[in-house]
């Protein structure tokens, strides 16, 4: 397969060999970007999906008295960490793929961290 014709919800493959009696519009550079996000936004949700099972699992666990719980929780918990350490790897992706959204996480980033410092600030005034 030679040709690749992505849409902004899927990958299409066109084998080579075939007629089309329509031309292929070309795909610009954002339509790829906006697949690719797409696709791993896709990704990361379902990640997030196995990190909670992980961690329903590991909760369950904890409550109960099995053998060789200690050794079993620490197997769950190392998968759920690089489960986390696969999120971080896909956000940094996004980031080099997709300059734009980058820059609107970190907004949302530095937005947060305003808002967090901002109850302590207003605490200590009221406290005067």
């Amino acid at each position: 397969m030679d040709k690749k014709l992505l849409d902004e919800s899927k990958a299409t493959l066109i084998e080579e060999d075939v007629y089309l009696e329509e031309p292929v519009e070309e795909v610009s550079e954002e339509q790829i970007q906006n697949a690719f996000t797409g696709l791993v936004n896709d990704i990361i949700k379902e990640e997030f999906a196995l990190i909670e099972k992980y961690t329903s699992a590991i909760s369950t666990l904890e409550s109960e008295e099995l053998t060789n719980k200690e050794e079993v929780l620490t197997i769950l918990k190392s998968i759920s960490d690089d489960k986390n350490i696969q999120v971080g790897m896909l956000t940094k992706a996004l980031e080099l793929i997709n300059n734009k959204n980058s820059e609107l996480m970190n907004a949302g980033i530095e937005k947060a961290e305003e808002i967090i410092s901002e109850p302590a600030s207003t605490d200590l005034q009221s406290q005067e």
